[in-house]
């Protein structure tokens, strides 16, 4: 199925039941000198057909990362938890403790806008020493019950081998915490790795807690139980998802900032490869392009969009979407666009953050330390300190 539509700054379409809003950051062609815009492309996938008007999920990954839970224990738990985040959508909020002899917080609660980071940080993982399970289930259960969410569905993932070293120790105990905290609407489910974890406590706490019980043997096994614990929510909306942009004389891509793959020709063609997106889900592209005013740049149609994807709530028909962004001419710069700057900062302080992380690992400390002064650039094309 073929459209075309005129895709306007901040109007939004509704095509083959995928929304799609493609707008500039600056919504004019301004000036004489060569600057930077920034164009988002939103992509929104409507609710499984059973589960339309789903409550959003507030979710606490509560992670051992004691000793016992060394070698393959630790890698499956990095694989499940970062396939649940894959599984979630933008409309879901997250927060991630880790525990061994201490309680981190490796990421606050908030809501799933930038997956990337926050799988970077489940990624960033070390085992520690003894097993506090007491204290990181507890922080968890905490910051959950804090969350300001209407409407929202709570639970609490603990992942262990059961194996509690310091704080609470007694059954009747951690049966006591799951069971008052159901009661106050946050569920608990419990994951075990390995051959060796306390499978009797794991069912017990999660019996009580009014959640479900695991067992993960291998961390090719972890990216299925999430899809038998939320169901819908994980449902697959499209595969082979791919945008496609052809760029007129006088505008090329500069930058992208999220991590897809990405094909650019001579002719200006550019193609970016999304993978396949969940229902319920919103995907957005940043693209930081440069524009060249003194080129004759066609403002009737600025930018050609076209997207394809196999959608599988259609027998896996292959869609194909048209789209065309129009601009107009200005003298001098007119305003920007909010949601547009905050998407592009989300996405750029995240490319840069992962971008320190990796130099630390490769011990390049003071490129690291470059790459966390973070920076943005203004359409303008000059560089500031984030405030």
């Amino acid at each position: 199925m073929n459209n075309f539509f005129l895709a306007i700054p901040k109007k939004l379409y509704l095509l083959n039941g995928m929304e799609l809003e493609a707008k500039l950051e600056i919504p004019a062609i301004y000036g004489n000198q060569n600057h930077l815009n920034h164009l988002l492309i939103k992509l929104k996938t409507p609710p499984a057909v059973a589960n339309d008007q789903r409550q959003p999920l507030v979710i606490g990954l509560a992670i051992d990362k004691s000793w016992s839970m060394k070698g393959e224990k630790i890698e499956s738990v990095i694989e499940a938890a970062s396939s649940l985040v894959n599984w979630l959508t933008r409309n879901d909020y997250i927060c991630i403790v880790a525990y061994s002899a201490d309680v981190q917080v490796v990421q606050p609660l908030i809501q799933l806008k930038d997956k990337l980071s926050v799988i970077d940080k489940i990624r960033s993982i070390n085992v520690g020493t003894s097993t506090n399970l007491s204290g990181g289930w507890l922080q968890a259960l905490r910051i959950v019950e804090s969350a300001q969410v209407v409407n929202s569905y709570k639970r609490v993932i603990l992942l262990t081998d059961g194996q509690a070293t310091l704080g609470v120790k007694e059954q009747d105990q951690f049966n006591t915490i799951s069971a008052s905290h159901f009661s106050r609407g946050i569920s608990t489910t419990t994951i075990g790795f390995g051959n060796d974890f306390n499978e009797s406590s794991l069912k017990d706490i999660a019996s009580s807690g009014g959640g479900n019980f695991y067992y993960v043997s291998n961390p090719e096994e972890a990216s299925g139980i999430f899809f038998r614990e939320f169901g819908d929510v994980g449902s697959l909306y499209g595969q082979a998802v791919e945008v496609k942009l052809n760029f007129p004389d006088g505008i090329k891509l500069h930058e992208i900032y999220n991590d897809y793959p990405i094909q650019t020709d001579e002719e200006g063609t550019t193609v970016i490869q999304m993978g396949d997106i969940r229902a319920d889900d919103v995907r957005n592209i940043v693209l930081a392009l440069e524009i060249n005013p003194s080129k004759k740049i066609p403002l009737d149609n600025l930018i050609d969009i076209q997207l394809t994807f196999y959608n599988l709530f259609e027998k896996m028909r292959l869609e194909t979407v048209l789209a065309s962004i129009s601009s107009i001419k200005s003298d001098t710069i007119v305003k920007a666009d909010s949601e547009v700057i905050v998407e592009r900062m989300i996405y750029s302080s995240a490319k840069t953050i992962m971008k320190a992380a990796r130099l630390l690992q490769e011990n390049e400390v003071e490129m690291a330390k470059k790459y966390s002064c973070l920076q943005y650039r203004t359409p303008g094309g000059k560089s500031h300190p984030v405030p």
